[in-house]
């Protein structure tokens, strides 16, 4: 019986070692993102629901100017206006949200977008986009809704 004695090239262990790196790397990227539970809200009447049962593992974020959120804005949520992310950052992990339910909430729709996109980088997974604005809620809701005024005070809590 002959056995043959044959010298691994280097480059081809490193060629292999670099593909079943690569591999795992694109599992694991897989695995993370279908833990994630993204939502678009559409509904006003939905939002209305959250803030009226005002649950512990749900935060309403208003990502609006800090004047227009003291005139009116949903008791149950908070004002954290949106410039670079940082602010949130600050709050969240302040509070330990990483598997709350976060609703993002501004005038129209695209600091939300901007919101969305920055805490998915941060790897949150129960952020639902509110694809409507405040405005928007508060025409479709009418008079079923009391807007609550003045300052946050939940920041500091």
């Amino acid at each position: 019986m002959k056995l043959y004695n044959k010298k691994c090239n280097v480059g081809t262990v490193v060629i292999v070692t670099i593909f079943l790196v690569l591999v795992a790397v694109s599992i694991i990227t897989i695995l993370q993102l279908s833990e994630k539970n993204f939502r678009i809200l559409i509904d006003p009447d939905v939002l209305m629901e959250v803030a009226k049962k005002n649950a512990m593992r749900d935060i309403i974020i208003d990502l609006r100017e800090q004047d227009d959120y003291e005139l009116s804005h949903i008791e149950s949520s908070i004002n954290i206006p949106f410039i670079d992310g940082s602010e949130i950052d600050v709050y969240l992990t302040s509070k330990n949200s990483k598997n709350k339910t976060i609703y993002l909430l501004c005038y129209s729709g695209s600091r939300s977008a901007k919101a969305f996109n920055h805490l998915s980088e941060k790897r949150y997974k129960n952020l639902v986009y509110v694809k409507f604005g405040y405005d928007e809620f508060v025409k479709s809701i009418g008079f079923d809704f009391v807007p609550a005024t003045g300052p946050c005070n939940c920041i500091d809590e």
